[in-house]
């Protein structure tokens, strides 16, 4: 369980000091041979737009980014629902391998007008590919996709558990 803001954390030592006072006050006894640092060095400070804006969108990092996705199950499917806003239908793709519903698409930057200057830039455009493995037994050939509302919804039956029926041996004493 995580402690409050500002909570210092105790020890449990056995030397009298640490057990009294928390660890962030004890004074240094010389069994500690790391060094203590100092401030935060310039190589692992944060940038400063991170420090004011927050971390920067995967695309920004370098990364594809990928659509959020919800999957869920009920007594004769399972459903994959991906956010993909703004993506057309013509730039997606979705196929299914083996035992994994693969969605592939792009999403295209809306225009292409003149900008004096970016205030902040959350979205993210490009490629993307998701892979989402499937648990149950599927006919792939049955699997359907819808886009509306800037979710592509992918409906995937399951298969009817197979059943036979056994013969059951005996001696013919009975």
């Amino acid at each position: 369980m995580g402690r409050a803001p500002g909570a210092e954390r105790t020890t449990t030592s056995s030397t009298p000091s640490s057990r009294t006072l928390p660890r962030s006050r004890r004074i240094c006894d010389g069994a500690d041979p790391s060094p203590r640092r100092g401030p935060i060095s310039e190589k692992t400070r944060p940038h400063p737009l991170v420090e004011l804006y927050g971390e920067f969108p995967d695309r920004l990092r370098g990364d594809r980014w990928q659509p959020a996705a919800d999957v869920f199950e009920t007594a004769s499917e399972i459903r994959v629902r991906f956010e993909v806003a703004g993506v057309r239908g013509e730039d997606l793709k979705v196929n299914v391998e083996g035992a994994v519903l693969r969605l592939r698409g792009v999403r295209r930057t809306p225009s292409s007008e003149a900008i004096d200057r970016l205030q902040q830039m959350e979205i993210s455009f490009g490629p993307f590919e998701r892979k989402i493995p499937i648990e149950a037994s599927f006919d792939p050939d049955a699997v359907k996709a819808r886009l509306e509302d800037g979710f592509l919804e992918v409906r995937i039956p399951k298969r009817a558990p197979e059943s036979r029926k056994l013969t059951v041996e005996h001696d013919g004493s009975e």
